[in-house]
């Protein structure tokens, strides 16, 4: 998702780059439509997984618990490698001579 993003708004980026953009700059620009679908995500998922796994949990005979632990890390994972991966894009992307992809113009 990170890298179509990427090259899908190339020349915005270039435009952005050339007006004196930072890389952390565009990094916060290109991440936030990332982190309001995994917000969205984790808002529709956490009841249902919730609910299941306590479900599920239930059927053992020896009872255990469930904290808000065991959905909170698998989220900072994918959040964190979210992160990297985009990062990663948009260095790459900034990286590229602006007058490349705006010379089409």
């Amino acid at each position: 998702m990170a890298l179509f993003e990427s090259n899908a708004r190339i020349k915005e980026i270039s435009i952005r780059k050339i007006l004196g953009a930072s890389a952390g700059s565009l990094l916060a620009l290109l991440s936030q439509d990332q982190a309001r679908c995994l917000l969205v995500a984790c808002l529709l998922s956490f009841p249902l997984t919730w609910y299941a796994a306590d479900w599920w949990l239930a059927t053992y005979p020896s009872q255990i618990g469930m904290s808000a632990r065991i959905l909170l890390v698998p989220v900072i994972v994918i959040a964190s490698t979210v992160l990297v991966i985009s990062a990663l894009q948009v260095l790459k992307a900034a990286s590229v001579n602006p007058v490349g992809p705006l010379r089409s113009e």
